[in-house]
């Protein structure tokens, strides 16, 4: 199984901006607002090929291709994370730090784009457009609402918390024990990173 790195979840993450700006773009278009106007032509006509995609079936798989970005990017950040937690030198802690951070950009990108999302399902609502138009909105409803369990603010001032802490642990250790080749003071001190949380 290819080893996964850090630097995978770095690219994975410009993915998935990537498609989320392009899905923002064709949701801002010019010329949406006049095609969800009027129903008829926001969907294709009959006449029309059914290989022509809609406007709809285009944002949908916009979505979905973010919404599979954002999966590998979660599994990447948190295997390497598992492998830098076995660790107990300087150098594996403060990859520790960088899984954090990574985390934390994995966070706010998702909140920023759960906003637009929810952006995006108010202004169908608005309309009275024929069952498919459902399909977006039932879909951005069903990912925000299985994404805020995890209260994203909350989650994102975590980190930072986090972030502070293992990198104050790490300036401890090159001050005292960097020579140390004892594990425990690791094990603590990924423990306490770990369990960290906003009182």
């Amino acid at each position: 199984m290819e080893k996964i790195t850090l630097a995978r979840a770095f690219v994975l993450r410009g993915f998935f901006r990537k498609t989320i700006s392009e899905l923002d773009r064709e949701i801002r278009a010019e010329d949406l607002t006049s095609e969800i106007e009027d129903s008829k032509s926001f969907f294709k006509d009959e006449s029309t090929e059914k290989e022509n995609d809609t406007k709809l079936d285009k944002l949908i798989n916009l979505y979905l291709k973010a919404q599979g970005y954002l999966e590998q990017l979660n599994n990447e950040i948190d295997d390497a994370n598992n492998r830098v937690i076995d660790g107990k030198s300087t150098r594996h802690y403060l990859n520790l730090i960088e899984c954090l951070k990574e985390r934390r950009h994995l966070y706010s990108d998702l909140q920023s784009a759960l906003t637009n999302f929810q952006e995006i399902k108010k202004e169908f609502d608005e309309h009275e457009f024929n069952p498919d138009t459902k399909q977006l909105g039932l879909v951005v409803e069903k990912h925000y609402r299985i994404n805020t369990r995890l209260n994203l603010p909350k989650e994102v001032k975590n980190l930072n918390k986090q972030i502070r802490i293992a990198e104050e642990l790490v300036s401890e250790r090159n001050a005292t024990v960097f020579l140390s080749s004892d594990a425990t003071f690791w094990n603590e001190a990924v423990n306490t990173v770990e369990n960290a949380d906003i009182c």
